[in-house]
């Protein structure tokens, strides 16, 4: 865990992240946790396990897992056109 720990708090420094916070959970049960970096970069408050984080900064993961999981269900490809499945999707057109 310490060299997990080590890396992890290296990732907010390389990455520009102000901080976060990971659980690892095994059969319903949460094994560790812990907070990396600041959780209010103003105030310089430390993240934590508890630290509540804004949900957008979280809604590209979600999508993205989701996304990922249809995939490997093969209910669509990530060739597919958005339109195919929101037809009215409004779509940046090419200059």
């Amino acid at each position: 865990m310490e060299h997990l720990e080590e890396d992890l708090f290296q990732g907010v420094k390389s990455l520009g992240v102000p901080g976060f916070s990971v659980a690892v959970v095994k059969e319903d049960q949460t094994r560790w946790m812990k907070g990396f970096g600041l959780a209010d970069i103003v105030q310089e408050t430390p993240a934590t396990p508890e630290t509540v984080y804004m949900w957008f900064s979280l809604t590209k993961i979600v999508t993205a897992t989701a996304i990922m999981q249809l995939v490997d269900q093969r209910k669509l490809s990530l060739d597919d056109k958005v339109s195919e499945y929101i037809p009215n999707f409004p779509m940046a057109k090419k200059i």
